[in-house]
């Protein structure tokens, strides 16, 4: 009776072990996956941002200024997410053009609230500013060409991510290699063969713990 309870025990802590194991490498493959999904739009957006540097930069003028709350309901709980979009229109002139935009930068679009403020004090109606365009297409210019906040949270939360997940499979790694030499230890060869099929001088006994 005692051998069945330690048996069932065995067992049972076994699935506890494999459960957890089961969920420790999913959690790990989705961190690693959703981390680089935000890594790459990071990276896309950082890309942008830099490329943009190297245009050509004329004078523009603020025509208005404007700040857009956007509230969304959260999903599977009570609240809103609150975002803001600071609305600058502002006109520059290209090969005699003239040519309208609402960009701040090339890399982001919402904004915090105290980033939203930081935006609105900078930017006053009239204001004469530096406006960088795109050589190519210049109705799309912006007035930073700084990487943006939002921009670097995205490279920093993709990062993390992917880094938890790795260190998550390394884990599941090291618990299995474990496993198997414990397993290896719980067993020894008897030198009585007793099964004429098995071409080996012993078989397996389970060590007694």
């Amino acid at each position: 009776m005692h051998d069945f309870r330690a048996n069932l025990d065995d067992q049972s802590g076994s699935d506890l072990a494999e459960e957890f194991i089961n969920k420790l490498t999913l959690g790990g493959v989705l961190a690693i996956l959703l981390g680089a999904g935000i890594l790459c739009i990071g990276l896309y957006q950082a890309k942008k941002v830099l490329h943009a540097q190297s245009w050509p930069v004329v004078q523009g003028q603020i025509l208005s200024s404007d700040l857009k709350v956007n509230k969304r309901k959260r999903i599977g709980k009570p609240g809103y997410d609150t975002s803001h979009v600071v609305r600058l229109d502002f006109e520059y002139i290209v090969d005699g053009k003239v040519y309208r935009s609402n960009r701040i930068s090339f890399g982001q679009m919402a904004h915090s609230e105290s980033e939203a403020e930081v935006y609105l004090a900078k930017y006053q109606v009239g204001d004469v500013v530096s406006v960088t365009y795109n050589p190519s297409r210049p109705e799309h210019g912006a007035l930073e060409t700084d990487i943006p906040s939002g921009t670097r949270a995205f490279l920093w939360i993709g990062t993390g991510a992917s880094v938890l997940g790795l260190a998550a499979l390394a884990s599941v790694g090291l618990i299995r290699r474990k496993d198997q030499k414990l397993v290896g230890d719980n067993w020894q060869v008897s030198p009585h063969h007793t099964d004429p099929d098995t071409p080996s001088d012993g078989v397996l006994m389970r060590r007694p713990i």
